[in-house]
């Protein structure tokens, strides 16, 4: 059998080298609704409805307050509207009360629908696709 030589291209530069990446003005949570709900369940449950922002990173297993994971999954329950600061403590939302402990199982649909149209992209696809 004989060998093969096969001619290669030499190689072209980049074309997306140099450019600037553009990124999303809509915000969005990195983590699910179901998630951020287990963050205010655990303060709601474990600290009493409200924690300062060292008593949460525990209750929710991070080791430290400035850990990306610590920091990206507090934005995205605020982002649902399940946590918000008041002063230096974490409190738990009348909105994420109504899913946790809701009064009818109707009450906590009608605040998981409000949670997840609060969110900016979910609200813009939802009014693009809606009806269809």
């Amino acid at each position: 059998m004989a060998n093969t030589v096969k001619a290669v291209k030499d190689a072209a530069p980049d074309p997306k080298a140099g450019k600037e990446k553009t990124s999303s003005s809509i915000r969005f949570p990195y983590y699910d609704m179901r998630h951020c709900i287990e963050v205010a369940r655990t303060v709601h449950d474990r600290a009493g409805g409200a924690c300062d922002r060292g008593q949460l990173a525990a209750l929710l297993g991070h080791a430290s307050t400035n850990s990306g994971s610590f920091l990206t999954r507090i934005a995205a329950a605020r982002m649902f509207g399940f946590i918000e600061p008041e002063g230096d403590k974490w409190h738990v939302t009348p909105r994420a009360i109504q899913i946790i402990a809701p009064v009818t199982p109707e009450q906590a649909d009608a605040a998981k629908v409000e949670a997840f149209l609060d969110v900016p992209l979910f609200k813009r696809v939802y009014e693009q696709y809606e009806g269809r």
